[in-house]
């Protein structure tokens, strides 16, 4: 566990670098759209890490996190004058398996 913590450390370290060359160079919609996408991610990381979590509270989290990302490759698809993107296939969010 310890070194699972030290990674996810490193990863969230990485990340906010990442961001903070985004706001350098991104416009206004996709850095709301990333930032907001760093919040869920916090997110569902807290959740990974909690040891009496409820299966529907991580379901509503990681759907959330689903929308984020969503918005977020919409604003950079949009600000590049792209075509709206192709919805991320059911196959890559289907829902996570409880254990019993």
């Amino acid at each position: 566990m310890d070194e699972l913590r030290i990674q996810e450390d490193q990863l969230h370290t990485e990340y906010d670098s990442l961001i903070t060359r985004l706001r350098l160079m991104g416009v206004r919609d996709v850095i709301d759209a990333a930032e907001t996408l760093h919040v869920r991610d916090n997110q569902l990381v807290d959740l990974g890490w909690a040891s009496d979590i409820e299966f529907k509270v991580f379901e509503e989290k990681r759907e959330q996190n689903r929308r984020a990302k969503e918005a977020m490759l919409g604003a950079a698809r949009a600000t590049l004058g792209l075509e709206p993107m192709a919805v991320i296939a059911d196959q890559y969010w289907s829902p996570t398996e409880q254990k019993q």
